[in-house]
């Protein structure tokens, strides 16, 4: 067990420990990541509250024995990383939410399908996860964070549901094989860099609900030839930088 006084980071703080079987973290500890626990072989238990401690599935690569070596490792009702080998992966129905980085650099999956628990993907997610081609989301969705689908190189298209509020910066950044997006209608703004450098994008429908396109957003998308959208939409300086041949084509 830690002291409550503990930084509120933790970065190789137990590396290769081999005999740490059990480990509780105090909240005061507001985020485990980078190789805090790398290859502690011989880790069965770790015990952290997920709502108030940031955890990052990285951290424990090589600890087999946690979750009896499940493919899902799970902390509580969270998802910390997937460890399995399929191409397709459903999420199972007793996680309620992803943590950062759970898939990132995955080499294997090519379909992930979403449970209807899961209301954010949280940073870097998916990031590097270049065998993805396909996300199946919920439309309890709510939150895509930064970097959640960062070099997605082999994602083809996504249909983000209405009930997502928030598409965040560099959310689909280099999803350079990402033709086809379509956005949630109440999304009020599309953060700087959310789609920069997504090469093979040529058309882009933005909802009325859009008030702000940022600075970015669409930067160096150069294949984009149009973008449908709403005079009201304010429109960055640099939203649609180095898109040297883009019309926009105004629905109202």
């Amino acid at each position: 067990s830690l002291h409550d006084a503990l930084p509120i980071f933790m970065f190789a703080s137990f590396r290769n420990c081999y005999s740490l079987k059990e480990i509780t973290i105090p909240s005061t500890v507001e985020s485990v990541f980078g190789k805090a626990f790398l290859d502690c072989k011989n880790l069965e238990t770790v015990n952290v509250d997920v709502t108030q401690t940031t955890v990052s599935g990285i951290s424990f690569t090589g600890c087999n024995k946690l979750n009896n070596g499940e493919d899902f490792l799970t902390i509580g009702n969270q998802l910390i990383r997937y460890r399995g080998h399929e191409k397709k992966v459903i999420i199972p129905e007793n996680i309620q939410s992803l943590a950062v980085d759970c898939f990132e650099s995955d080499e294997k999956t090519e379909t992930i399908i979403l449970n209807h628990q899961i209301t954010s993907i949280p940073p870097n997610c998916f990031s590097k996860a270049r065998k993805l081609t396909e996300v199946v989301l919920n439309d309890q969705l709510k939150f895509i964070e930064p970097y959640a689908f960062n070099e997605c190189t082999q994602l083809k298209q996504i249909e983000i549901p209405d009930s997502v509020e928030k598409i965040a910066k560099y959310s689909f950044s280099f999803c350079v094989s990402l033709t086809k997006v379509k956005l949630p209608e109440q999304i009020k703004c599309i953060e700087k860099f959310a789609f920069v450098n997504c090469k093979s994008l040529k058309i882009i429908e933005i909802p009325e609900s859009v008030e702000k396109i940022e600075s970015q957003a669409f930067d160096d998308c150069k294949s984009l030839r149009m973008v449908k959208l709403y005079r009201k939409t304010d429109i960055d300086d640099l939203a649609f930088g180095h898109c040297n041949r883009v019309e926009l084509v105004y629905l109202d």
